[in-house]
C-alpha cells in the first residue's frame, strides 16, 4: 500500500500512531508538512541508513523488527522529542543519534533502552541529551563510541535505574542541571577522566556514584549520600564555594 501526499498538505498525527515499515520514502524526507503532537506516537519498524532527522516527534520507538542492512544514524537531525524515546530494537544493528554533527537534543519525557544498541554519538559531533523525565535501561545496550556525550537531567523528581543491559560510561558525561532533582535506583557509572556535575540534587539514596571518574557539586548543588555505603573507589568530590 503506498500513501500519496500532496506537496501543499499535511501529514498529522494527533493522539494515535504511526508504524513505519519501509525503507524507501521515510515520513521524515517528503517536503510536505508533518506534525506530531506530544501525545503520539511514531515507531520505526525499518528505515533506511539515513535516520529521522528534521521532525519534531511526540514518542518516538526505535524498534527495527525488520534488518536494515546498515546502521541508522540520525546525523543530528533529531532535535526535539515531546514525549519519550523508546530504544526497543534495533536487529543486528546501531541506532545512532549522530555521527561528526553537532547536536542538542531534548526529550522531554523519559529515556528507554529495553533492547538494541543506542550509540549516541558515533564520530566527533559531541552530543548533548536532556532528558526531562527518568532514565529506564532494562536490556539492550547505551555507548558513545565517538566523541564525549553530555547527559544531562533537567526534570524534577525523577529516577536513573538501569536494571540490566550495558552502560558504556567511557565517554559520557553527566549532570543534574540547577531546578532538577535525581535519585538512584541503581548506580550511577561515571568512569575516568568523566565527571557528573550537580547543579540540582541528585539522591544517591543506599546507593554509588561507582567509577574513577569526579563528582562536581556546584555552587547551589546538593548530593545526598548515605556515607557508609560510599565505595572505595569514589573518587573525587569537589564542593564549590556557597555550599552548606
Amino acid at each position: 500500500m503506498q500513501l500519496l501526499i500532496g506537496s501543499t498538505t499535511t501529514f498529522q498525527i494527533n493522539d494515535g500512531g504511526y508504524k513505519h515499515q519501509n525503507t524507501g520514502f521515510c515520513i521524515y524526507y517528503f517536503q510536505w508538512s508533518r506534525v506530531f503532537a506530544n501525545n503520539s506516537t511514531v515507531e520505526l519498524n525499518n528505515s533506511s541508513s539515513t535516520g529521522p532527522s528534521s521532525v519534531t516527534f511526540g514518542n518516538l520507538i526505535i524498534n527495527f523488527t525488520t534488518d536494515p542492512g546498515a546502521v541508522v544514524n540520525s546525523s543530528g537531525g533529531i532535535t526535539t522529542i515531546n514525549g519519550n524515546l523508546t530504544i526497543q530494537n534495533t536487529s543486528t544493528r546501531e541506532f545512532r543519534l549522530t555521527g561528526n554533527t553537532a547536536v542538542t537534543t531534548t526529550i522531554a519525557k523519559d529515556l528507554v533502552i529495553s533492547g538494541g544498541t543506542f550509540n549516541v554519538a558515533s564520530g566527533s559531533g559531541a552530543p548533548t541529551l536532556n532528558v526531562g523525565g527518568n532514565f529506564n535501561q532494562s536490556g539492550g545496550t547505551l555507548t558513545s563510541t565517538g566523541s564525549l556525550t553530555s547527559i544531562v537531567f533537567t526534570g524534577s523528581g525523577k529516577t536513573f535505574t538501569q536494571s540490566a543491559g550495558t552502560l558504556t560510561s567511557t565517554n559520557i558525561n553527566w549532570a543534574v542541571n540547577n531546578g532538577a532533582s535525581l535519585t538512584l535506583i541503581n548506580n550511577l557509572p561515571v568512569a575516568t577522566t568523566r565527571t557528573v556535575a550537580i547543579n540540582g540534587t541528585l539522591d544517591c539514596s543506599t546507593l554509588a556514584i561507582s567509577g574513577a571518574g569526579t563528582v562536581v557539586v556546584n555552587n547551589g548543588g546538593t548530593i545526598k549520600l548515605d556515607l557508609p555505603t560510599v565505595p572505595g573507589q569514589l573518587l573525587e568530590i569537589y564542593l564549590q564555594a556557597g555550599l552548606h
